[in-house]
């Protein structure tokens, strides 16, 4: 259905001005009209959304939460082209909603609907539509809405342009998206708000765990350094989550000597390296792996505490202590590792 076939009718009539009669005339007629409608979305999409067009103000509102329930790709159009045209921001908001007609749909309307909703989610003057574009484009989950998303992160204002990256990071389809952005904010002079790195950062690091990738290199792995030392609190805390996700993913893939390899690479390129150590011998101790292994990194907890500050460098000599203590129960060690564990104690 072409967009120019649809011309919208605002009625004003006050229902002030209205004798009793014609009030309840009025009420039975919607309501009939509102059953017509129903039964129009059911049968026969066409005619369901001509019957929208032609509607009055209060008639369009209530048509349009009875189109939440409409589905099947013959909605489309209609709803499509009555989400660009509607001038009424409740019915807009309520339209951005629809999703059961959408889903799913061949390439040309897949492309149009990217294209009206990143319309909505860019211009519309209302929040509440832009919102519910966002939401849509995110529920959509193919690649066009992918890329609108993306587009909206430069177009919104920065607390909306945070919600358009945490709904790309959300899609399968924004995978290739969230790393091209995610690589550009390293290099790039005018980076990303802190608001969208942090919600792009944690699906940055899960991607980067999934198998059948290039090897990794320290380009990969530059972002979420960066964002560990990043001056917003925010920044940093995205990056701990980003690490932790990563770091997450290959344990629940059976890979945790990768995740022991991924913290040493990182301690070698500037993470702090007792805190690389410690998470490798903890990662190590859970997944039952060589207790030797345990024992080294342990122990390389313990030298780097001498490094750190009193209080600090005292926590982690106790922890690397702990852990120290275990791998050697582990390897039937018994009395050392009662020393180490009361050291770790004191």
């Amino acid at each position: 259905m072409s967009c120019a076939r649809w011309a919208f009718v605002l009625v004003a009539a006050a229902a002030s001005a209205q004798s009793a009669p014609q009030a309840t005339e009025n009420v039975a007629s919607a309501s009939n009209e509102l059953g017509r409608f129903r039964d129009a979305l059911a049968n026969d999409a066409d005619a369901a959304w001509e019957r929208y067009a032609a509607a009055t103000l209060g008639l369009r509102r209530d048509f349009a939460t009875l189109a939440l329930a409409a589905s099947g790709p013959e909605h489309a159009d209609g709803l499509l082209a009555a989400l660009a045209l509607e001038p009424d921001a409740a019915a807009r908001a309520v339209l951005a909603q629809v999703r059961g007609g959408l889903v799913p749909l061949a390439e040309p309307a897949r492309l149009e609907r990217a294209r009206v909703l990143g319309t909505c989610a860019h211009t519309d003057p209302a929040p509440e539509v832009r919102a519910a574009a966002l939401e849509a484009l995110a529920e959509a989950g193919d690649a066009e809405a992918a890329a609108e998303l993306d587009r909206s992160i430069d177009r919104l204002p920065r607390a909306e342009a945070a919600a358009a990256a945490r709904a790309l990071a959300g899609m399968t389809a924004g995978a290739p998206l969230v790393r091209a952005r995610v690589f550009a904010n390293v290099a790039a002079p005018a980076r990303l708000a802190d608001g969208v790195l942090a919600a792009l950062l944690p699906a940055y690091g899960r991607a980067l765990a999934e198998p059948g990738g290039a090897p990794l290199t320290p380009r990969d792995r530059a972002p979420i350094l960066r964002a560990l030392r990043d001056p917003s609190a925010d920044v940093r805390r995205a990056g701990e989550t980003a690490l932790a996700a990563w770091l997450g993913r290959l344990i629940l893939l059976r890979e945790a000597d990768a995740a022991d390899r991924l913290l040493v690479e990182f301690a070698h390129e500037g993470f702090e390296p007792v805190v690389a150590h410690q998470r490798r011998a903890s990662l190590l101790l859970a997944e039952g792996r060589d207790a030797h292994r345990v024992l080294e990194a342990a122990r390389d907890v313990e030298r780097g505490a001498a490094t750190l500050g009193a209080s600090v460098g005292e926590l982690a000599r106790a922890q690397g202590r702990y852990l120290e203590g275990m791998a050697l129960l582990a390897l039937d060690r018994a009395e050392e590792a009662s020393r180490a564990l009361a050291l770790a104690a004191e």
